[in-house]
């Protein structure tokens, strides 16, 4: 039995030896900017998204009614829809990147 106190203190007194230990607060830096670099960069996202999805980007696409040859269908839906849903895709990607890496909760 002492033998294995011996090990365990011989263990203790070497921890701080350890590498990746020595490391830990840099790599916890590290992390920490790349996920403020990833919110900063899906906000960016999200509000860009939002303002053109309902917004005045919705003027880009929107046809004139007076031009014969607008293209007013695609994928067989009104091309004022598929700009909306397409980015509606963009928010919601932006939430389930968000969800899987930046909201994780304790799990405790």
């Amino acid at each position: 039995m002492p033998r294995v106190a011996g090990i365990a203190l011989l263990a203790l007194k070497s921890w701080p030896n350890f590498g990746l230990l020595r490391e830990l607060p840099v790599m916890l830096d590290s992390l920490a900017r790349k996920q403020k670099r990833l919110a900063t960069a899906l906000f960016a996202l999200m509000a860009f998204a939002l303002l053109m999805g309902p917004g005045p980007g919705v003027h880009l696409v929107n046809p004139d009614p007076s031009d014969p040859d607008a293209i007013r269908f695609l994928f067989g839906m009104p091309i004022i829809w598929v700009w909306a849903v397409f980015w509606f895709m963009v928010e919601a990607a932006c939430v389930v990147t968000a969800y899987r890496t930046l909201w994780k909760g304790d799990k405790s």
